[in-house]
């Protein structure tokens, strides 16, 4: 075996503090230099000593635990145990990572953690592919679109969506014959388990909101992007602003909508709407919340779920158009 720089040998005593040791598995100095062993590296105390010193001198969070041996741990990391499995969990849940994809990030996310914990996190893994993603270039997707934005350039692309062949089988099916999509893209949104990108679409009024797991063979183009405040008839164009206000990301009209709800949905009109939303109590029982939101089936859909617990007071053609939505489901059932 090539013998290892002194940098090398610190290093690796490094690599093994942090794979072998957490809070509850501190090693004791003969753990550490017996694990060493594997790599080639022998330390005497004195060596052993100034690599603590050493790490902990550099920010290392090293810690010393005193039971019937002096142990050592790391004791704090870039990424603590919970906010790990927050990570995993995202990652788990997320529907635009395949599930191929989302196995090889879950394994890197681990190894931010000690082999111990590494091994919990992973214990009760439940990955279900009912939801996943088949696109196996959304890194790829998302990087060349990153790009985009970055350099402030347009792109073109395909688009598609699935339907079944006479056997049966799943199939893509491209809209549009095939023919490439150009748009400006402005911003990557995550929203509804999805991740998107908001652009302009010249085909379509007002922004488009395209699912990126759903976009193949995307190049980055010469032509400058339209700007954003032209493109959204908005000056001043706020992204986040307009991600809360979207339903699914489906476009619609926006429009400033009035609901009156009953009270004991005010957490959903939260959770919908934000904390800042306009809402003001009416009495006992109710209160209503004023919200621009861009109006569409998924917008309604929304509304339906809560029943006679919500009503839709204005727009009028807002409130023409849900009447119309619940006639065509009302109409499929008589």
């Amino acid at each position: 075996m090539e013998k290892l720089s002194s940098s090398a040998k610190l290093f690796t005593f490094l690599q093994v503090l942090y794979d072998l040791t957490d809070e509850e598995h501190p090693k004791t100095r003969e753990e550490l230099e017996e694990a060493l062993l594997p790599f080639g590296i022998t330390l005497n105390r004195k060596t052993f000593y100034n690599y603590i010193e050493t790490l902990q001198s550099v920010g290392i969070d090293i810690h010393r635990k005193k039971t019937d041996h002096f142990r050592y741990y790391v004791a704090s990391r870039h990424f603590d145990f919970a906010e790990s499995k927050l990570l995993i969990d995202a990652v788990q849940s997320s529907n635009f990572i395949n599930k191929e994809k989302s196995e090889a990030l879950i394994e890197k996310i681990s190894k931010l953690n000690s082999l111990y914990q590494a091994a919990n996190l992973k214990r009760k893994l439940y990955m279900s592919e009912r939801s996943k993603s088949l696109t196996k270039n959304i890194y790829q997707n998302v990087d060349v679109i990153f790009e985009a934005i970055v350099k402030n350039k347009k792109i073109s692309f395909r688009y598609f969506d699935f339907y079944l062949d006479v056997n049966h089988q799943k199939k893509k099916r491209f809209r549009k014959d095939g023919k490439q999509y150009v748009a400006s893209p402005y911003s990557l949104v995550w929203a509804q388990d999805n991740y998107y990108v908001v652009s302009y679409f010249p085909e379509h009024e007002g922004l488009s909101n395209f699912r990126i797991d759903r976009m193949d063979h995307i190049v980055i183009l010469d032509e400058k992007r339209v700007n954003v405040d032209v493109a959204s008839g908005v000056a001043n164009f706020n992204i986040s602003r307009y991600s809360q206000n979207i339903f699914s990301m489906f476009s619609g009209k926006t429009q400033t909508i009035v609901l009156k709800c009953d009270n004991d949905l005010l957490s959903a009109a939260i959770d919908r709407f934000g904390f800042h939303a306009s809402m003001k109590r009416v009495s006992d029982d109710c209160f209503v919340v004023e919200a621009a939101v861009q109006v569409s089936p998924t917008f309604y859909a929304w509304l339906f779920q809560f029943h006679e617990k919500v009503q839709l007071l204005s727009p009028v053609d807002a409130v023409n158009g849900y009447k119309e939505y619940l006639d065509k489901v009302s109409q499929m059932y008589r």
